[in-house]
């Protein structure tokens, strides 16, 4: 067994409150460290909890979560952690990936730096350097790039890459936040583009990373402002495209990159069809787990009025609904589409038929990112009127599409969608419904409540909580709700929605 010398004033093991929030913080810890082999995943819990370890154990930590897996990330305790490290070489693999965690903000849900500490930090990481730099370290009989992530043996920048891929991740993560490592690190990335070659690598082995990264630039959806990182995001992006507009791209690849995705018109999705029926792909048909279209529910603790009108009113501010699209409301019967445990959320009895006012809106060209097809939402209010403290409305919005068309590649089109979700919840309160659909999966290796893997997937949604169901709403999966498809709606005229 061993111990940092200045254990006792890191570790507060004796701190009830202390020990309470670093439970919490091995939570999001451990899920970042990805560790399938228990007694690894122990041991690092050990000193994560204790800073304590099994000196000469095959499951001893790497060197550098000695550093991140500690209670305090400051200057202070990487030099401390750093001297405590024994061989030049091991000391120099610990900066260097010290230094990869800071630029790809892998750890930055339980690593909390403030802005001067941060800096302070990325500067200490690369031996004091403000600047780019292939300058050689020399730590005893060791000789290392003075800027760890220079160049690989094979001539391609390392810290390139890692940096594309890192912020790649970042701009697409819903509520990812805590910038710093990417804002501080631009000018670096710029500068060191002039040392990319491709000396042993085609030309096309990295360009697909870039290409998404200049695409995210160039094409960039801001996330809805209740997200927490959304005005950071907003502010990277302008900052790259001043240093791009400032400093320019040296190597011939990434200028080239740049152009290409700049004349992206992002609508070639559209001319990939998925041609999905019953009987050629039943499971896509029957479940909402691979469904091409996911069709949400929208859930109110208490009656809160009109909420269709509420909902349309968003899509109509943010610009999302066709020109001159006529809106037609019908009462319909959706008794044999809704799942029992559906139903048995809803203050009805199983022995009457279950109405739904439905209202089609057909969204625009600025939702769908493209002229080239649109799309209509069929929102089917639940009212259950009655006693408002007791019963909870519905709402149902299904996307109809007019094709089997493979939106997961419309990035326009998903973006605005998860817009509207946050929008939704933020300005009208309208609470929402996740609906997993474990009950019907049970070939897949998932539970509920979600397992402790699942929980950054999750979390990224849970700025704003949703109200989560194990179960689906719908027996037929939201990929048969092709427009105009012989599943339509049995629409019962002149009927009242059910009291």
């Amino acid at each position: 067994m061993a111990k940092f010398s200045f254990v006792k004033g890191l570790w507060k093991t004796r701190d009830p409150e202390w020990v309470k929030d670093r439970e919490e913080k091995w939570h999001m810890a451990s899920c970042l460290l990805g560790e399938r082999n228990k007694s690894r995943a122990q041991s690092y819990k050990k000193y994560f909890m204790k800073g304590e370890w099994t000196e000469g154990s095959r499951y001893y930590p790497l060197a550098h979560f000695f550093y991140l897996f500690s209670p305090n990330q400051n200057v202070k305790y990487f030099r401390l952690i750093l001297e405590e490290i024994t061989g030049n070489e091991s000391k120099e693999y610990f900066r260097k990936m010290v230094l990869a965690s800071l630029i790809t903000l892998k750890y930055s849900r339980h690593i909390t730096l403030d802005a001067e500490e941060f800096t302070a930090l990325c500067v200490e990481s690369i031996d004091g350097l403000t600047s780019f730099s292939d300058e050689k370290l020399v730590l005893g009989n060791y000789s290392v790039s003075r800027f760890p992530f220079s160049k690989l043996e094979q001539g391609s920048c390392d810290f390139f890459w890692m940096y594309v891929r890192g912020v790649n991740e970042w701009l697409e993560e819903k509520n990812s936040h805590g910038a710093s490592g990417f804002e501080f690190f631009l000018t670096f990335w710029f500068e060191s583009n002039k040392t990319l070659t491709f000396e042993y690598f085609p030309a096309e082995f990295y360009q697909s990373d870039l290409l998404k990264l200049f695409t995210l630039i160039h094409h960039y959806i801001p996330h809805h402002n209740s997200n927490s990182g959304a005005q950071e995001k907003a502010r990277f992006v302008k900052d790259f495209h001043r240093l791009a507009n400032d400093m320019g791209f040296s190597n011939d690849l990434v200028a080239s990159t740049w152009k290409l995705a700049q004349e992206s018109k992002e609508d070639e999705w559209v001319d990939h069809l998925y041609q999905c029926t019953k009987d050629e792909d039943s499971y896509a048909w029957d479940s909402s787990d691979f469904a091409l279209f996911t069709n949400l529910v929208y859930r109110s603790k208490v009656y809160q009025g009109d909420m269709v009108d509420a909902i349309y009113q968003r899509y109509a501010k943010n610009g999302f609904i066709a020109d001159g699209h006529v809106f037609n409301q019908s009462y319909i019967d959706v008794t044999e589409l809704l799942t029992q445990d559906f139903i048995a959320e809803l203050a009805v009895s199983n022995s009457k038929a279950i109405l739904g006012r439905l209202t089609r809106l057909e969204l625009s060209e600025k939702f769908m990112g493209t002229s080239k097809v649109s799309f209509s939402l069929d929102i089917i209010a639940i009212d259950c009127k009655g006693n408002h403290e007791r019963e909870v409305p519905r709402i149902l919005i299904i996307e109809r599409p007019t094709d089997f068309y493979v939106a997961a590649d419309a990035r326009r089109y998903c973006a605005n969608r998860q817009f509207m979700v946050d929008d939704i919840k933020a300005e009208t309160g309208i609470e929402l419904v996740r609906y997993f659909g474990f009950d019907q999966n049970p070939i897949l290796e998932r539970t509920y409540p979600p397992r402790p893997q699942d929980y950054l997937e999750y979390e990224k949604e849970m700025e704003r909580p949703f109200y989560n169901a194990s179960y689906l709403p719908l027996k037929t999966g939201s990929t048969a709700f092709i427009l105009n498809d012989e599943n339509e709606y049995v629409v019962v005229p002149d009927r009242p929605t059910i009291l």
